[in-house]
C-alpha cells in the first residue's frame, strides 16, 4: 500500500481497562449480533421487506451456513486476535522483502484482482438501465446523440467511445463486453483511490489496512464487478473529488484540484449537484485561511471544466437547460402518491434496506460514535466537517428522490452519493479517542461481516437464476410506486419471453395488466405469447381487447386481421389490415394479409393483386404472396405472369402442402 518504513507500527495487541473503551467495546459487538440475526432472519424469511440484506437466502443451505458461521466467528474476540495478530507478522513480513519481490508481489495482485473482477461481474442487467446501455450503443452515430443518457453524460460518452474504438479496429465484440471492460478500468481506479484515501485518513499501517479492507468490501464494491451502467466513473470521481478535498482542508493541495474534480463529478452524474455545499466549505476555507486569490481561479475551472466536457459529449446551451429544467416529477411526494410517500413507513424501510446493503455499520458507526463523547476533535482537523456534509447531502439525495423504478432497483445510483457515509464512519472511527486494541477489534468485526455480506451479494448478481429469483421477489406495492411495479413485470416477461418460458412471461405481463389495463403494447406481447403456445381464445381475446382501445402497434391489427381471416371474417380483416398498414405501410405481412382478405372477400381482384405485389416488392422472398399474386393473375385471364408467380411460389415451398394442386393450375395454364 506504499506505506513509508518511517509509518510502520506494530497492531496493537494489548489490553484495555477503562470503563468507556469496554462499553464501547460491547456496543459494537451487540449492533454485530443484531446484523448476523438480521441475515439469519432474511435467509430463512426472504421478502421485499428485507431486500437490502437476504442474498444469502437465494444460495444453497451449505453455503449460508458457512457464511452465517462466520459472521458469527467474527464477534468473537479471540478471533479477532487472531487475524490481528496474523496481519502483525504478514505486514513486516512483506515490507522486509526486496523491492523486486515486493513489485512481482504487487503485479501479481493486480492481475488476480481483474480476474476476479472479471469472473465475478454482473451476469443479467434488469435491475436499472442496463439492458438500454446496451441496445442504445450501436445506434449512436455522433456525439450529439449522446445527450440520451442525460444524466450521465460523461460516463456513456467515454464508453460509446471506446464502443467506437472497438468497431474502427473490427474487433468482433458485444456491447456487453465493451462496457464492462470500460467499467472495470473505473473499478481498479476506484480501489486504487481507496487505498489513497486510507493513507489520507490513517497515520498508523495498522490503521491503513484495516480501512483499506473496510472501505473495499463495502456493499458499493458490486460496481466493481463489470457493472453494466454509467455509475462506476462516477464513483471513481467521487472518491477523487473526497481525497483531493481532504488534503486541500489540510493546506497540501490547491483549491483548484478538488474544483476541477468537482466540475467532472457534475458531468459525469447532473445529481452531483446536491453536493454543492461541500465546494462551498472548500471556498470558505480557502478564503478563512487567506487564500481569496485561489477562489476566483478555481471558479473559472469548475465552470470551464463542465462547460468542455458538456461540449464535447454534444451539449448545447439550451439543451442543457431544457434538461435541468425539464418539469418532470423527480422528488418523490410528502405525501401519499401512487401508494408510496415520503413521510410512510415503507420509504424508512427502504432507506435501512439500502443502508444495510451498502455497509451494515456505517451509519451507525457515525451516529453511535458522534454520540458517544470519544472524539478527538483536534485531530479532525477540517476534514469531519466536510465529510459529514458530504453524508448528509448523500443521505438527503436518498430519501428525497423519486426512484421511479423502486429504490431496490436503484440502489446503483445511490451508491456514490452514499459513499460519504461509509468514509465518514472509518474517519471517526480512527479518530476517535478509543483504544488502539478495542479499535482494530471493532474494524476487524466490521469488515468481516461486511466482506462475507457483500461477497454473497455479489455473488448473486454474478449467478443469472438466483438473481432473476430474487428481482421476482423485489415487486411490492408497499415499497415501489405503481410505475416501478409495471416496470418490473414488464422486463421479467420479456426476460421469461426470451428464456421461452410462456408460462412465467404470461404470468408477469398479466401482473402488469392487473395494475395498468390500458396499456395496449403490453396486450400485444400477451396476445404473441399465447400464440406461441397455441392458445388461440387467449389471443383473440386479448387482441380484441388491444384494438377496442386504439391499439398503435400494427401487429396488432395483423395478427387479430389473420384470426378473422380463419374465421371466414373478410369484411373486419379489410378494416384491420387498414389500420395496420396505416401505422406500418412498410409491412409485407400487412400487405399480403390485405390482398388474401380482399381475394377471399370477392373484392376487385386488381385491387388484391396490387397488395400482393406490394409485398413482393418489400420482400422478393414472401413466396405466399407469389401464391396469391399468381391466383389474381388468374383469375383476371393474365396466364403469363400467373405462371411466372405460380412458378416462383413452388421454387420457394416445393414441399408446401397444396403443392400438387399448384401444379395441376400450372399444367393447365401450357
Amino acid at each position: 500500500m506504499m506505506i513509508t518504513n518511517n509509518s510502520k507500527k506494530n497492531i496493537s495487541l494489548g489490553v484495555w481497562d477503562t470503563k468507556n473503551d469496554s462499553k464501547f467495546y460491547r456496543i459494537f459487538i451487540i449492533l454485530g449480533s443484531i446484523i448476523v440475526i438480521l441475515h439469519i432472519w432474511a435467509a430463512l424469511q426472504p421478502s421485499s421487506l428485507n431486500w437490502g440484506f437476504n442474498a444469502l437466502a437465494f444460495f444453497s443451505v451449505i453455503f449460508q451456513v458457512l457464511i452465517l458461521f462466520l459472521m458469527g466467528m467474527a464477534l468473537l474476540p479471540s478471533v479477532q486476535q487472531k487475524i490481528l495478530s496474523y496481519l502483525e507478522s504478514l505486514l513486516p513480513s512483506y515490507y522486509g522483502k526486496p523491492k523486486p519481490t515486493r513489485t512481482f508481489i504487487i503485479v501479481l495482485g493486480i492481475m488476480v484482482l481483474y480476474a476476479i473482477l472479471w469472473l465475478g461481474r454482473e451476469r443479467i442487467f434488469l435491475m436499472g438501465d442496463g439492458y438500454l446501455l446496451l441496445r442504445t450503443l450501436p445506434y449512436v452515430h455522433g456525439p450529439s446523440e449522446t445527450y440520451f443518457f442525460r444524466n450521465e453524460p460523461l460516463p456513456f460518452f467515454i464508453i460509446w467511445k471506446v464502443w467506437q474504438l472497438f468497431q474502427h479496429y473490427n474487433i468482433n465484440i458485444t456491447e456487453e463486453f465493451a462496457v464492462q471492460v470500460v467499467n472495470i478500468l473505473f473499478s481498479a481506479g476506484s480501489i486504487f483511490m481507496l487505498v489513497i484515501l486510507a493513507r489520507q485518513i490513517a497515520s498508523e499501517m495498522s490503521d491503513r489496512v484495516l480501512v483499506f479492507l473496510f472501505l473495499f468490501v463495502s456493499g458499493t464494491s458490486q460496481l466493481f464487478f463489470g457493472y453494466v451502467e454509467n455509475y462506476p466513473l462516477v464513483y471513481l470521481v467521487m472518491l477523487s473529488f473526497i481525497w483531493s478535498s481532504m488534503k486541500n482542508l489540510d493546506g497540501k493541495f490547491s483549491l483548484v484540484i478538488p474544483s476541477i474534480l468537482f466540475g467532472i463529478l457534475f458531468t459525469s452524474h447532473f445529481g452531483m449537484i446536491c453536493m454543492t455545499p461541500a465546494v462551498v466549505v472548500l471556498f470558505y476555507h480557502s478564503y478563512r485561511n487567506g487564500h481569496s486569490n485561489e477562489i476566483g481561479r478555481s471558479l473559472l475551472f469548475l465552470v470551464g471544466t463542465i462547460v468542455l466536457i458538456l461540449w464535447i459529449c454534444g451539449y448545447s446551451y439550451d439543451i442543457f437547460l431544457q434538461h435541468l429544467f425539464e418539469n418532470e416529477r423527480r422528488f418523490i411526494s410528502l405525501k401519499a402518491n401512487d401508494g408510496y410517500s415520503a413521510l410512510s413507513v415503507w420509504h424508512l424501510l427502504n432507506i435501512i434496506n439500502l443502508q444495510i446493503l451498502f455497509s451494515p455499520f456505517a451509519l451507525l458507526i457515525v451516529l453511535i460514535t458522534l454520540g458517544s463523547k470519544l472524539i478527538k476533535l483536534e485531530k479532525m482537523k477540517h476534514s469531519l466537517p466536510f465529510l459529514l456534509i458530504i453524508a448528509l447531502r448523500g443521505f438527503v439525495f436518498t430519501a428525497v428522490i423519486n426512484f421511479r423504478i423502486g429504490m431496490s432497483r436503484d440502489w446503483d445510483l445511490l451508491s456514490p452519493f452514499n459513499v460519504g457515509i461509509i468514509i465518514s464512519a472509518v474517519f471517526i472511527l480512527i479518530r476517535s479517542s478509543i483504544n488502539d486494541t478495542i479499535r482494530h477489534r471493532i474494524l476487524v468485526m466490521i469488515t468481516m461481516i461486511t466482506m462475507l455480506h457483500s461477497v454473497s451479494w455479489i455473488y448473486l448478481n454474478a449467478n443469472e437464476e438466483m438473481y432473476v429469483s430474487r428481482f421476482s421477489m423485489l415487486p411490492d406495492d408497499r415499497l415501489w410506486t405503481s410505475e416501478a411495479m409495471k416496470s418490473a413485470y414488464e422486463e421479467l416477461g420479456i426476460y421469461y419471453r426470451g428464456k421461452q418460458n410462456a408460462e412465467l412471461a404470461i404470468d408477469n405481463f398479466n401482473k402488469y395488466l392487473s395494475i395498468d389495463s390500458s396499456n395496449t403494447q403490453i396486450m400485444g406481447s400477451l396476445a404473441y405469447i399465447y400464440s406461441l403456445v397455441g392458445d388461440r381464445v387467449n389471443e383473440t381475446c386479448i387482441l380484441e381487447k388491444a384494438v377496442a382501445k386504439g391499439s398503435t402497434q400494427w401487429e396488432v391489427y395483423l395478427n387479430l386481421g389473420n384470426t378473422r381471416i380463419k374465421e371466414g371474417r373478410y369484411k373486419e380483416t379489410i378494416s384491420l389490415m387498414e389500420n395496420s398498414l396505416r401505422l406500418n405501410p412498410g409491412s409485407a405481412a400487412a400487405h399480403y394479409t390485405m390482398g388474401i382478405a380482399i381475394l377471399n372477400a370477392g373484392e376487385e381482384q386488381q385491387k388484391a393483386l396490387h397488395h400482393f405485389l406490394r409485398a413482393l416488392t418489400l420482400d422478393p422472398a414472401y413466396a405466399d404472396a407469389y401464391l396469391g399474386a399468381g391466383i389474381c393473375y388468374n383469375n383476371l385471364n393474365d396466364h403469363p405472369n400467373a405462371r411466372i408467380n405460380l412458378k416462383r411460389y413452388l421454387e420457394l415451398k416445393p414441399q408446401a402442402s397444396n403443392a400438387d394442386e399448384i401444379r395441376k393450375i400450372l399444367e393447365s395454364l401450357k
